[in-house]
Order: C-alpha cells, then sequence, then structure tokens
C-alpha cells in the first residue's frame, strides 16, 4: 500500500513539473497586445492626432520589442473594418514585460487620457505560436 501511495505521489508531482514547465513555455513567449479604438469624435483628426501624440509618450519601455500607432485606412471592401480611429499594437518580450508595462503609473496615466477620449476600446492579446 506504501508503494501505491508514494507512486501516486510521484505522478502528481511529475504532472506538476510539467505543467509548471509548460505554464513557464507559454510566459515565455513573445506577447503582442493589440488596441483598437473608437474615439468620441469618430473621424475628427484633432482627436486622433491627440491621441497618437498621447500615446507615443509610451514607446519607450523595457521588454518592448516593437510598438506601433496608426490610425485608420478606409476601405471599400467589405471584410475590411475601417470603422474604429486609432490602433496600438505593442509587442512584447515575454508575460513579464506586458505586466511591467500594464503596471507602470506613465501607462496607468494615458490609459485615464484615453478613456476620456474613446467611445469603444477592444483589446486583443495573443502569444507566438
Amino acid at each position: 500500500m506504501k508503494k501505491i501511495i508514494i507512486a501516486i505521489q510521484l505522478v502528481l508531482l511529475s504532472s506538476f513539473f510539467f505543467i509548471s514547465s509548460a505554464q513557464a513555455e507559454v510566459d515565455d513567449k513573445v506577447t503582442t497586445h493589440v488596441i483598437i479604438v473608437w474615439l468620441d469624435k469618430a473621424g475628427d483628426e484633432k482627436a486622433r492626432n491627440k491621441f497618437v501624440e498621447a500615446s507615443k509618450k509610451l514607446n519607450n519601455f523595457p521588454g518592448v520589442i516593437h510598438r506601433h500607432v496608426a490610425v485608420v485606412e478606409k476601405s471599400d471592401k467589405s471584410v475590411v473594418n475601417d470603422t474604429f480611429d486609432v490602433m496600438i499594437t505593442v509587442t512584447f518580450k515575454n508575460k513579464a514585460a506586458v505586466k511591467a508595462y500594464l503596471d507602470d503609473p506613465k501607462h496607468k496615466e494615458a490609459v485615464k487620457l484615453f478613456k476620456s477620449m474613446a467611445n469603444r476600446v477592444e483589446i486583443y492579446n495573443s502569444i507566438d505560436s
């Protein structure tokens, strides 16, 4: 009976290490954070420029591989969603860099400004496969 209990404990322990290892692998993958913004003043170039300029203040963070801010390009193709105003794409070294970025006071301050200007925001996160 003792051998069975020890065997079960070893299986559970090895499962824990496998799960921890798999999670660590995911945590170390390049992560992309995409923010799509619809401004209160949709299509207002002045408001877009203010948003873009404020966003650029977040460009130089440790762990950020690339950060890109862009405005919508209108399209006549029905499959293209061109209803938004601004898109921000931030590519991070790993999940720890994402957390540091999101927790940084500069980011939190920018989010307050962005919320005051935005009618709608959608955020998408992905990891490299």
